[in-house]
């Protein structure tokens, strides 16, 4: 071992070689803890202490690696008045580690099954006084994203109504594009074809291709029902 003492002979070398080893460590011991029960129970304690405009959320059975792929076998959003929305079968591939230079990259995000049986009470939070802003909103990569399906109960936008819905969407600053799929599996709904991209020499530019029916699910949400 007489090369490796000669190696690490000055003590910046030493003091280099001792910090990556450590670093190291830590960064196995978190591969081998992001599959332990221990860990996937924190994450979901922390996912259901949050609340936002008085909707609370129930995660049942994560699993997986969590500085990766994980599932989730049922999430469930409730208000006042109890659950409104149930979403199945869960499943997402990401990259938590470039949430450090405010990066939220998520290379799949998939559910089987999403069920809203009625619109949420809202509860209006008290204003707060805006932060001081640091230059940067982040980045957001969403590369592919599928809802197989969309069960909307009658009242949440209109009839009841089916739908499809995939896509794909990223942001960087004031810059982004969105390409989004929605189909009809009903005969109730509407269609939609959507190629965006905003934020560089041309404000807005892309194409879009709605065909729907007066009691549909943009109808609504554009008020036009």
């Amino acid at each position: 071992m007489t090369w490796l003492r000669d190696l690490l002979a000055p003590a910046w070398r030493r003091y280099t070689f001792i910090g990556l080893l450590a670093l190291m460590s830590v960064l196995i011991g978190l591969r081998f803890l992001a599959f332990t029960p221990f860990a996937q129970s924190w994450v979901e304690a922390r996912i259901e202490a949050l609340s936002v405009s008085g909707q609370s959320v129930q995660v049942d059975d994560l699993r997986g690696d969590l500085l990766g792929r994980l599932s989730i076998a049922r999430l469930s959003i409730a208000d006042e008045d109890g659950t409104w929305m149930v979403v199945q079968d869960v499943d997402l591939d990401w990259s938590p580690l470039a949430l450090i230079g405010r990066h939220l990259s998520i290379q799949e995000l998939t559910a089987d099954l999403v069920s809203v049986s009625r619109q949420p009470v809202m509860v209006t939070a008290e204003p707060r006084q805006p932060r001081a802003s640091s230059g940067s909103s982040g980045r957001l990569d969403l590369d592919a994203f599928e809802i197989r399906t969309l069960n909307l109960a009658g009242g949440v936008a209109g009839p009841a109504q089916s739908y499809s819905i995939f896509g794909a969407i990223n942001a960087n600053g004031a810059r982004g594009g969105l390409d989004l799929r929605l189909q009809p599996t009903g005969a109730v709904g509407d269609m939609a074809q959507i190629n965006l991209d905003w934020g560089g020499d041309v404000p807005l530019i892309g194409e879009a291709t709605v065909l729907g029916s007066p009691y549909g699910f943009v109808a609504a949400l554009l008020c036009l029902s």
